[in-house]
């Protein structure tokens, strides 16, 4: 029986949808090992972005030869600047400054909750109202937030504190990216986005570690560094940005945000097989209603 051309296209799209997904979460193991060689979180960031930066100059100059797009208008470079310092390069660095001090677990549950951060970014940004179904998600979000709090004694720990509120900081920033990026995406197309937000967080990175350590020489990072942060560059930031955009293209963001709850398990999943990190029992209630309320919210439309 031969396959019809939609299914072909929800089977494709969906294994690179979970693909991205599985990628993007490797972000968090990939941190913890860097700090186990004992890197800066500066350093790491720095390395991160500097393999990752050709890339997306790369695929921006290949859109552009293949579109024939014209010059950004002035107003929609400084957009891009923005979101690009908030969305890659503040909460990159947050997020990286968070994983110093709480575990990759519970990283991930934390920056997941983001999808209910837009909404109420959007309400009082945009005034737009909140939806009786966008409360019940933001309810199951965060009741689910506060019982893996309990479960992990955070209020009774100043470093978890800490840790988790840099995070969801960092959750703050890249919701502000998503917030002005659907607007932007219209603009000037999601591929040319997308590149060019990119390139500008790997600017925003590298000026940063440039004025606070000068210019670094191939002896100031070892090997070990080097390898993990091509790694990371690759595996949780390239690779997932293109595998999302193509998965989404071929059965939809509604789709895709389902399979993407498998972010937070992955996570966990690899954080228990690769770092040996352990995850209470107590948590697993409100692992679930953190990834039903963002589903559900996903679905509000």
């Amino acid at each position: 029986m031969k396959l019809s051309q939609e299914r072909i296209d929800l089977w494709v799209g969906s294994f690179l949808v979970l693909l991205s997904a599985i990628t993007f979460s490797s972000k968090a193991i990939f941190v913890k090992l860097y700090y186990r060689v004992e890197i800066d979180v500066l350093s790491a960031l720095f390395l991160r972005m500097i393999f990752a930066l050709p890339f997306f100059v790369l695929a921006l100059l290949i859109d552009k030869i293949r579109r024939q797009t014209p010059p950004l208008e002035k107003k929609d470079k400084i957009w891009i600047v923005f979101l690009g310092f908030f969305g890659y390069y503040l909460s990159s660095y947050l997020d990286f400054q968070g994983l110093t001090l709480i575990s990759a677990s519970l990283e991930r549950l934390i920056l997941f909750s983001y999808p209910t951060l837009v909404v109420i970014l959007s309400f009082f940004v945009f005034k737009t109202p909140i939806t009786k179904k966008e409360v019940i998600s933001l309810s199951l979000t965060y009741t689910g937030i506060g019982i893996v709090f309990y479960s992990e004694d955070i209020l009774k720990s100043s470093e978890k504190w800490e840790g988790a509120l840099y995070v969801f900081l960092c959750a703050i920033t890249y919701s502000i990216y998503l917030l002005g990026s659907g607007k932007m995406i219209k603009r000037v197309g999601s591929v040319r986005f997308t590149n060019t937000s990119m390139i500008v967080a790997c600017v925003f990175v590298i000026f940063h570690y440039l004025l606070v350590k000068g210019m670094p020489v191939l002896e100031s990072f070892s090997k070990d560094e080097y390898t993990i942060g091509f790694l990371m560059a690759i595996f949780s930031t390239v690779i997932p940005s293109y595998l999302l955009f193509w998965g989404m293209k071929k059965i939809g963001s509604e789709k895709a945000a389902i399979i993407n709850s498998i972010g937070p398990v992955s996570t966990i999943a690899m954080a228990y097989c690769i770092l040996d990190e352990q995850v209470k029992w107590q948590e697993f209630p409100g692992v679930i209603l953190i990834i039903l309320g963002v589903l559900w919210i996903s679905f509000r439309k």
